[in-house]
C-alpha cells in the first residue's frame, strides 16, 4: 500500500510543480476508499426509496419500510467483512512530525491538505490559526499535510503563520497510515476522523472554519 501511495504521490507532486500558479487547487484521479463504497451504495438507495414512493401510490410506508430493512441488513453484512481502521493515537504515536507532536487524547482529527503555493490555501491559513487553540481546548487536533514539493518549504508555510499544529509532508509514507485517509482531489481539503478512526467529513479546506458543526456538535 505505502509503495502504491508514494507513487500517487510523486505524481501528485509533479502536479503540483506545473500548476504552481493555479489558485484554484488541483484534481487528480482519487482511489475510492471503503466508506466512499458505503456512502455511495448509502446515497443509490435513499434514491430507489424516492423513486418506489412515487411510483406506488398508497403504499409508502410499507414501500420504504421494506427497502429500510433490506438496507439495514445489507449494512450489518457490510460491518461485518469491512477492514477495522484502527484508533487514530495508536498510528500516530509511532510518527515523527516535522514540527510538534499531536495531542494523543483528542477525540477528533482534522487532516488538512495545505501548501504555500497555494492562494486558497494561504487565505484561509490565519483563521485556522487563530481558531486552533479553541479547538484544542474541545479535544480538536490538526494534523497538517504539507503539500509543497519539499519538507523545507513545507516548514517554512508554517514557520510563516506561525502555525503549532503538526505537520507531515505528504510525501511522507507516513501519511499512508493515517486512518481513513485519501488523497485529496483538491486542495485545501480536510479530513475529519474520529479517534477511533471513522470517518465524519471530508470537504473543502474552508469547512475547517466550521469545525464545530462536523466534531462537537455532532455529539
Amino acid at each position: 500500500m505505502c509503495d502504491k501511495f508514494i507513487a500517487v504521490m510523486k505524481n501528485f507532486i509533479f502536479t503540483i510543480g506545473v500548476l504552481a500558479s493555479a489558485t484554484a487547487g488541483l484534481n487528480f484521479a482519487q482511489t475510492p476508499s471503503f466508506n466512499d463504497f458505503v456512502n455511495e451504495a448509502d446515497q443509490v438507495m435513499k434514491d430507489t426509496i424516492a423513486a418506489g414512493e412515487s411510483l406506488v401510490s398508497g403504499t409508502k410506508g410499507k414501500t420504504s419500510n421494506a427497502v429500510a430493512n433490506t438496507k439495514n441488513k445489507a449494512e450489518k453484512e457490510i460491518a461485518q467483512i469491512a477492514p477495522k481502521q484502527p484508533a487514530v493515537s495508536q498510528v500516530i504515536k509511532d510518527i515523527d512530525f516535522l514540527n510538534a507532536q499531536p495531542d494523543l487524547g483528542a477525540d477528533y482529527y482534522i487532516y488538512l491538505s495545505s501548501a504555500s503555493w497555494c492562494r486558497p490555501c494561504r487565505m484561509i491559513m490565519p483563521d485556522i490559526v487563530k481558531a486552533y487553540p479553541e479547538m484544542k481546548k474541545h479535544k480538536v487536533e490538526i494534523i497538517l499535510l504539507g503539500c509543497d514539493r519539499t519538507e523545507n518549504a513545507a516548514k517554512a508555510y508554517v514557520k510563516k503563520y506561525n502555525a503549532e499544529f503538526p505537520l507531515l509532508w505528504i510525501m511522507s509514507p507516513d501519511v499512508a497510515k493515517l486512518p481513513a485517509f485519501t488523497p485529496p482531489p483538491t486542495i485545501p481539503r480536510i479530513i475529519i476522523v474520529s479517534k477511533d478512526g471513522d470517518r465524519l467529513h471530508e470537504g473543502p479546506g474552508a469547512h475547517i472554519l466550521n469545525w464545530k458543526d462536523y466534531t462537537i456538535k455532532k455529539k
